[in-house]
């Protein structure tokens, strides 16, 4: 499932009009940044995608959320109306958010009941 969110977000990205400003900076910090224990032995993603999947928004530079745009009717036309993929973009995210949260309770129990 989370796969292909990155998968639909990836190719909203690439054809449909956004307010996302560097793409490229965009992509690597949510698909290709990770970080890295000090020792090398555990490495998870990036700063972006943690904050991202944890709050279930897309923040971009100047505190504004990525949202995608219909194209317009006619080249001058009004501003274009939100695209109805911001609606799956979010739900898909709130799916996500609550799998880590799950995760997140289910380690802090283990760790409980372990003692």
């Amino acid at each position: 499932m989370e796969s292909f969110f990155y998968v639909l977000l990836w190719y909203a990205l690439r054809y449909l009009i956004h307010n996302c400003k560097n793409v490229g900076q965009f992509i690597y910090e949510i698909l290709d940044d990770s970080m890295t224990r000090d020792d090398q032995t555990l490495h998870w993603c990036g700063w972006s995608k943690y904050g991202m999947v944890t709050s279930g928004i897309i923040p971009l530079p100047g505190f504004v959320d990525l949202q995608f745009f219909s194209p317009p009717n006619r080249i001058g036309g009004p501003i274009p109306a939100l695209h109805p993929i911001n609606a799956i973009i979010s739900d898909y995210l709130d799916l996500i958010r609550s799998r880590y949260a799950l995760i997140a309770a289910s380690i802090s129990l283990a760790a409980i009941s372990n003692a």
